[in-house]
């Protein structure tokens, strides 16, 4: 990957079947490949729960005005959550 940062502009990775990911520098057409390392992320439960619930109160909620707002606001938690450790 750090070949990759030093290129002009790089799209976004290719996976080939291999494993690796494929960044291609859109300038000078260099290609630049890297094994894959998947990590799952620690609030990711916790987002999930965060959309069903406020998908449920979209649908829950009578007043139009809160259908939108009260889901927002919740869907704002996990955000919170990673920016505040």
């Amino acid at each position: 990957l750090e070949k990759a940062e030093n290129a002009s502009v790089i799209y976004t990775p290719f996976y080939t079947d291999n494993g690796k990911r494929i960044y291609i520098d859109g300038i000078t057409g260099r290609v630049v490949k890297e094994p894959v390392v998947e990590e799952k992320s620690p609030n990711s439960s916790h987002i999930l729960i965060t959309y069903l619930v406020a998908g449920i109160l979209a649908l829950a909620i009578p007043v139009t005005w809160l259908r939108i707002v009260l889901p927002l606001g919740i869907s704002f938690i996990p955000l919170l959550r990673r920016k505040l450790g």
